[in-house]
């Protein structure tokens, strides 16, 4: 299984997390083009990207992945961010 850690490097695709845990994926095509996917089965392509439209999509459709970083702190009272 994969684990997230602070100093996170992009890893090829085949190795992402099939847990259903979220992470970046590196969109093939060169524009850069960074999203937020997930792993859902293996029966309709595997993974899922909220931004696009089919919203399955298949493994080939990335090159690579990194977790998601941390989330900011918040302040216990007021919800701001520390």
């Amino acid at each position: 299984m994969n684990t997230i850690s602070e100093h996170a490097e992009w890893q090829p695709i085949s190795t992402a997390p099939r847990d259903g845990t979220k992470f970046l994926a590196l969109m093939r095509g060169g524009n850069g083009d960074i999203e937020i996917a997930f792993h859902i089965n293996d029966e309709y392509g595997g993974f899922r990207v909220d931004s696009y439209a089919p919203p399955r999509i298949k493994e080939d459709w990335m090159t690579h992945w990194m977790p998601l970083p941390k989330p900011p702190a918040l302040g216990e009272k007021t919800n701001e961010v520390v």
